[in-house]
């Protein structure tokens, strides 16, 4: 699996995302409650993909079933790759980063009506949190290091990173916000 992720910058500022630790949504559906990879922590949008069909095609997709926004023009954007790194990472400049920021943190707070699920409607897999925003400089202090969890989930999330070792990996993270802080 391969994975490929959105640097949304405007300036000096970039979009980060909180994942969310635990999701009762999966695929257009309630789902028994399950532990989101990367519980908890401050992240990119985006994920992994089959290599089936192009990157950005990935990333479009990834982004609009997490979010349940259309993915914003990308035309113009590059993928950077490390050459020893298993993602891709693409640079998109936007403007009006603060209402796609607060659009998303809408879209995916719990729904008012119905309890355990996202309030944007058209979520498919309800992975985030919220969405901030944070300096170029400062990214480095979020992605990639270690954020708390909830005493609750704890224990569970621990058992899945147990299971599965990489489910719960920030490494990739910490390279992006490296990366991330050059721009």
């Amino acid at each position: 699996m391969r994975h490929v992720y959105v640097a949304f910058l405007e300036g000096t500022k970039v979009l980060i995302v909180r994942r969310r630790e635990v999701s009762t949504w999966w695929g257009r559906g309630p789902s028994e409650p399950r532990i989101v990879d990367a519980a908890g922590q401050w992240a990119l949008p985006g994920g992994g993909f089959e290599s089936v069909g192009s990157p950005l095609a990935a990333l479009q997709r990834l982004f609009c079933e997490q979010t349940g926004i259309a993915f914003p023009d990308g035309r113009s954007a590059e993928p950077w790759r490390p050459t020893s790194r298993s993602f891709m990472l693409y640079f998109i400049p936007v403007t009006g980063l603060e209402p796609l920021a607060s659009s998303i943190s809408l879209r995916t707070a719990p729904s008012a009506v119905t309890p355990g699920r996202p309030a944007g409607g058209s979520i498919v897999n309800w992975e985030l949190s919220s969405a901030h925003i944070v300096p170029l400089a400062k990214v480095v202090a979020h992605l990639g290091v270690r954020q708390p969890v909830s005493h609750e989930n704890q224990l569970a999330i621990t058992r899945q990173a147990m299971r599965s070792p990489t489910s719960q990996s920030i490494e990739r993270y910490a390279t992006m916000a490296a990366i991330i802080a050059l721009q």
